[in-house]
């Protein structure tokens, strides 16, 4: 299915800018680039950032040029340089970031997000997202905590999924290349500190399908490593036991280990 052209005018930017990020995943990018495109809100512009892949991602992406707005390929210092390059880029009133191989929930997603008149007024959009093993599996819905300092202290970057989350374009921060695996939770913890008042929304809906695999995951312990870092960093040692973090990372092993996941029930749903 040939996709619809979406070229928002100079004189009028975008209300969302959506980033994708990718490095030899033409199959995931293909995925997520046509759901974007089934949208049914169209004042969107798409910013594909790839690494300089070497699997035939710039001929899908020319492929597509009806649909992507900018899109640069080389060489970069891991995903979240992708990401900033990708910021750089941007001139919605929205930035959202979907990773190459994620979708969104279905075709009225956006509008969801993004179209009522609580949502107007928001800094801080985010919403509920499904989780599945695989692009032939159901998945399993995952609730998104309250977005605060307290929670994320306590979860890290489970109290929300980063490809659900909208936020206004000119409250977002950089993201810090210290931090390899954690410069997500350390973003969220600037737009909290620095955005004061911060007008935050939960849309209490599925907003995104992630599929598992991802960087953190497959880099787990070092991603939990610089979590105990990156917290022990910005808020120092006893927050960690006051927070029982090395009891959490045991709660975490399910997304690690997927023979434990099955160990355990999940509410499961049915979509497209």
């Amino acid at each position: 299915m040939s996709p619809e052209g979406n070229k928002n005018s100079p004189d009028s930017p975008p209300l969302l800018s959506i980033i994708t990020v990718t490095l030899n995943n033409a199959t995931g990018l293909e995925r997520t680039i046509k759901s974007v495109a089934a949208q049914g809100m169209k004042s969107f512009e798409l910013i594909i950032i790839d690494g300089g892949s070497a699997d035939g991602t710039s001929d899908l992406i020319k492929k597509y040029h009806n649909v992507i707005s900018a899109w640069i390929s080389e060489p970069d210092h891991g995903i979240y340089d992708a990401m900033n390059k990708g910021m750089a880029l941007a001139r919605g009133h929205y930035l959202n970031f979907l990773n190459a191989g994620d979708v969104y929930f279905n075709d009225s997603t956006l509008e969801l997000a993004l179209k009522s008149e609580p949502a107007i007024a928001a800094d801080f959009i985010y919403g509920n997202i499904v989780i599945r093993e695989s692009m032939e599996e159901e998945g399993h819905l995952q609730k998104a905590r309250h977005f605060e300092k307290k929670q994320l202290l306590k979860f890290g970057t489970g109290v929300l999924c980063h490809q659900a989350v909208f936020v206004r374009r000119q409250i977002a921060p950089g993201y810090d290349l210290k931090w390899r695996f954690k410069s997500e939770l350390n973003w969220y913890f600037d737009i909290l500190e620095r955005s004061i008042p911060l007008k935050i929304m939960h849309v209490d809906e599925p907003l995104v399908v992630y599929s598992l695999g991802g960087f953190g995951q497959v880099n787990f312990w070092a991603n939990q490593r610089e979590w105990f870092r990156l917290i022990r960093h910005r808020f120092g040692w006893p927050v960690i036991f006051r927070y029982l973090l090395p009891v959490r990372l045991l709660l975490k092993l399910p997304y690690r280990y997927k023979w434990i996941r099955h160990l355990l029930f999940y509410k499961k749903l049915e979509f497209d």
